[in-house]
């Protein structure tokens, strides 16, 4: 952020990252410019070094949140790796009260707890995540490949 203030494509990484980025973006075909389903209501806050994404489940979605959401933090992620910086942080399914502006509940504890856990970068799937996760792949959803095993841990 400092070098931002001193330097124009520093300001212009930025501010890519928070008015194309972090918006509603996705698509299968991974086109970062289409529009993420208006039903997945999803919500992308930022505070400081921490951002958070969320979209309520819900079992009428063409579109598991859990994967949309898994999709928007890689965006984020390689977006940060291509101004230089890696990422940490956590997966979790749970409950949330959230507004456009504010988020609390025992989901967003535990992404913050996982979050504390991830000793490398890496975007981890806490317990929560890992079993809805499985959940899918049980009920004949793919196994995407955006999910890997971390062996490190």
């Amino acid at each position: 952020v400092e070098d931002a203030e001193n330097f124009q494509d520093k300001l212009d990484a930025l501010d890519r990252l928070f008015n194309e980025v972090i918006p509603r973006e996705i698509s299968a075909e991974g086109n970062k410019n289409s529009q993420y389903p208006a039903a997945l209501d999803m919500k992308c806050l930022s505070c400081s070094d921490s951002m958070v994404v969320s979209a309520p489940i819900s079992d009428n979605s063409s579109y598991p949140a859990l994967i949309a959401v898994s999709i928007k933090a890689i965006q984020i992620a390689h977006a940060l790796m291509d101004m230089g910086f890696l990422v940490r942080g956590a997966l979790a399914v749970g409950n949330v009260y959230r507004t456009d502006s504010n988020i609390l509940g025992t989901g967003y504890q535990e992404a913050v707890k996982g979050e504390k856990e991830a000793h490398n970068p890496q975007i981890l799937l806490t317990e929560s995540a890992e079993q809805a996760l499985n959940e899918l792949i049980k009920c004949g959803r793919p196994r995407y490949a955006i999910f890997a095993k971390n062996e490190l841990d």
